[in-house]
């Protein structure tokens, strides 16, 4: 699935939700240990854009614990690596979150 366009990756009864559009990609529901396998599989099937930037926004992400925290950071490095811009919107309590578990923002 590329990022550009509009595709939906969220499995019923998952409980976290990604949502590809225009390379924008909208994190939803709960990104939490429980919820996280079936997220990360997702997004290694994703195709990202060569280069440009990639917005990763998790600002509909209802909860977030340490382990949804890290897969974000993660997601967005990998995706950094490579020479592309990332863009990581958080709502203001799961930034804060990033910030106490030691990821740099």
């Amino acid at each position: 699935m590329a990022a550009s366009g509009r595709s939906e990756a969220s499995a019923p009864g998952a409980g976290a939700g990604l949502e590809v559009v225009d390379g924008q990609v909208r994190c939803s529901g709960s990104w939490t240990v429980e919820r996280l396998e079936a997220v990360e599989r997702r997004l290694s099937g994703l195709r990202w854009p060569a280069s440009g930037e990639v917005v990763l926004d998790g600002t509909a992400v209802e909860g977030l614990d340490t382990a949804g925290t890290w897969l974000l950071h993660a997601t967005a490095a990998a995706l950094e690596r490579p020479g592309r811009t990332v863009a990581l919107r958080l709502r203001p309590e799961h930034q804060a979150l990033l910030e106490l578990v030691g990821v740099p923002a």
